[in-house]
């Protein structure tokens, strides 16, 4: 504190008589109040150990508030509910670890005037939720942390930055499949700066991520160059062009996701990176299409080029670019292992021809792999290597866990992967119900069991993506009735259904992308969480879980 100090008054001497040297003389204060918050930071989490030492967690949560909250404008009642006990070391280490961190944060990020931590011990999930990251405005802050059985989820409401096991984003069905005013205000004359259903955007404020399979037509495309793709000019949209996929995330301040057509990999390319994806990167990356240029020869510097380089090159400016706070999820294709599309034949067809194994399911299987490599390879050159702003995402069947296992191990093999290229999350679609009668007497009991069993799965899965080092993603999820859908979708039992789901899967998932956000509902599937843009939260129990997990109690956007 000394040596900043000691900076300051030198910047204040020299301020007028030379502004160059007091401006450097700020720079080296700013790097050592940098370290000195680093070291403040570490020895009060050094209080650990010797809080714990002392007392029991509840005692060192209130001693950690005291130190956290010691001359700042800030109150941090602390509370405890429940019978006190004692839990085991490593559990109450994390505990006060996860604490620590999010009173920092509810006070560095949140402006918080309050933090009331809340340590509840008890049997029960009751009322404690997991909240995204996404910030509203309230004058109170509120901090919760539950003890539960083996599970602990905390909580934050209001302007801090809420610490959550369970991300929410949603999946978009085919624009052309509900009402054409749901989405835009009228998909089939797309035009103007502002061409959104004000409604739409107030309902998918909760997202933190978008998934534009279904708007891309991902499934069955014979899209196989950049130059058959569909552009922002096109007065009907449907497939939608990146252009306005990337709109509506920066207006939502939402991340990016996006389905690569599984043509556009072939096993010829060999050791090349996807140039589909190389152009659509740059397009989300610069807002520059690059249209037919050649890039081979810009491949070493991509990730160095600006957007006036890239149009003097020959590409021209499109659209605006994807928010630099947002992140892009790139996925090849969508669901390769299921036989119902033709991707998956597909797949078959290119991984035989690439010697990848004789049986043609394994050698597809392991295609999806080899094809992702090739894509994800593309998002480095262009955004750079292990870029924090792209999600390379590895999808594989949340049923079928030797599938992922085939997906890892070619992307472990040097001869497969030359670039020893990274994913960065497993994703899979945990849905439950796809053999319940929706009609049946005891179908609300049918579908906790399929939660029950939906949850074993997805264990499995994230043993293997924490054994890989990798995140566990759903790319798609939520009910999946097919029988008499209807009415046990409108249900009032559904709300409870959903949030006992998304419980279960905060254990298990990071990010969450339910399938889907509007869509009709019929008897032989329901998949959306609201049937039409507008219908009242009221009438529609899986968005207000959603909702209610994103923000707390269900309103009426």
């Amino acid at each position: 504190m000394a040596g900043i100090g000691l900076q300051l008054d030198t910047a204040g001497a020299k301020w007028n008589e030379s502004p160059e040297l007091a401006r450097q003389t700020l720079e080296t204060a700013r790097a050592l109040l940098r370290h000195s918050r680093t070291e403040a930071r570490r020895a009060i989490l050094d209080l650990r150990a010797s809080a714990l030492e002392r007392g029991d967690l509840a005692s060192a949560l209130q001693e950690a508030a005291t130190v956290i909250g010691s001359g700042l404008p800030v109150r941090i009642p602390v509370r405890v509910e429940g019978p006190p006990r004692r839990l085991s070391g490593t559990t109450e280490a994390h505990l006060l670890r996860i604490a620590q961190e999010a009173m920092s944060n509810a006070i560095k990020h949140g402006r918080a005037e309050e933090v009331a931590l809340t340590l509840a011990l008890s049997m029960q999930v009751a009322c404690i939720r997991s909240h995204n990251r996404r910030i509203t405005a309230m004058t109170t802050r509120t901090l919760m942390i539950a003890c539960l059985t083996g599970l602990f989820v905390l909580s934050a409401t209001g302007n801090a930055v809420a610490v959550e096991g369970l991300e929410l984003g949603t999946n978009f069905w085919n624009p052309g499949w509900h009402r054409p005013s749901d989405c835009f205000r009228d998909l089939k004359n797309v035009s103007g700066e502002d061409p959104w259903n004000p409604q739409f955007l107030k309902e998918v404020a909760i997202f933190k991520s978008l998934r534009f399979m279904d708007w891309d037509n991902t499934n069955g495309s014979m899209r196989e160059k950049w130059g058959e793709r569909p552009h922002k000019s096109d007065r009907k949209q449907n497939p939608v062009a990146y252009e306005w996929m990337i709109d509506l995330c920066n207006r939502q301040h939402a991340d990016l996701w996006v389905t690569l057509p599984h043509r556009t990999v072939t096993h010829a390319i060999g050791d090349r990176p996807c140039d589909y994806a190389l152009r659509l990167c740059l397009l989300v990356k610069t807002g520059v299409d690059m249209g037919e240029v050649d890039l081979q020869p810009l491949l070493d510097r991509l990730a160095r080029m600006k957007p006036e380089e890239l149009i003097a090159a020959g590409g021209k400016k499109s659209c605006e670019p994807l928010s630099s706070e947002q992140k892009l999820y790139v996925e090849y294709s969508n669901e390769t292992w299921n036989g119902m599309f033709k991707q998956a034949h597909y797949c078959c067809d290119e991984g035989e021809a690439a010697g990848l194994d004789k049986n043609p399911w394994t050698a597809g299987f392991r295609y999806h792999a080899w094809a992702a490599i090739r894509v994800f390879r593309a998002a480095d050159l262009v955004f750079g290597a292990e870029s924090p702003r792209v999600v390379k995402v590895l999808a594989t069947h949340i049923a079928n866990s030797w599938i992922t296992g085939q997906h890892l191990l070619v992307l472990a093999d040097p001869k497969l992967n030359p670039w020893g290229v990274k994913a960065s999350a497993v994703a899979a679609a945990p849905y439950f119900g796809h053999k319940v009668d929706g009609a049946a007497p005891d179908a609300v009991g049918q579908l906790r069991e399929a939660i029950r069993q939906c949850a074993e799965q997805s264990a499995k899965q994230r043993k293997l993506s924490d054994g890989a080092g990798l995140k566990l993603i759903a790319y798609e999820g939520g009910q999946h009735v097919l029988k008499s859908a209807t009415a046990v979708n409108r249900s009032p039992a559904m709300y409870d259904l959903y949030l006992e789901y998304l419980r279960e899967m905060s254990k298990y998932y990071s990010h969450f992308s339910h399938y889907c956000h509007v869509g009709r509902a019929g008897d032989h599937g329901a998949w959306g969480a609201i049937e039409f843009t507008g219908q009242p939260v009221s009438e529609a129990p899986k968005y207000r879980a959603l909702l209610e997990w994103a923000h707390g109690p269900a309103k009426t956007p």
